[in-house]
């Protein structure tokens, strides 16, 4: 196995980071580019270690392992970021969705509220 080389560019001021290997972009606009690129290696069939580069300086900015980190994301945790494993989504991850379908309109009652609006000058 030889070690791989990937380079790391800045796409939104460090908010956001492209991964380029073998002169091509093999993760655009991420906020994840690690794991990213990691999965999308190992997609192409590498394994083994790669290093990231940082494309202004030429430094090592990151060192992994492909096969660990491609199952893996970050996640913000109590004490900064951390390291998770890549699960499905569950009812309880999901974001709330509306109690009632969208138009659903119920009858009025005695017991609502009426708000009075005007158009026009008073």
């Amino acid at each position: 196995m030889n070690e791989l080389f990937a380079i790391l560019h800045s796409a939104d001021r460090g908010q956001r980071w492209h991964v380029e290997f073998d002169g091509d972009f093999i993760v655009v606009a991420s906020k994840d580019a690690t794991c990213d690129a990691a999965r999308a290696l190992f997609a192409r069939g590498h394994t083994g270690k790669c290093t990231m580069l940082d494309a202004e300086t030429g430094m090592a900015r990151f060192c992994f392992d492909i096969d660990k980190l491609a199952g893996l994301k970050t996640e913000e945790g109590p004490h900064g970021p951390r390291f998770v494993k890549i699960r499905k989504e569950t009812v309880v991850d999901r974001p709330r969705t509306a109690e009632t379908p969208v138009g659903y309109t119920r009858p009025r009652t005695d017991k609502d509220s009426v708000v009075a609006t005007t158009t026009g000058e008073i």
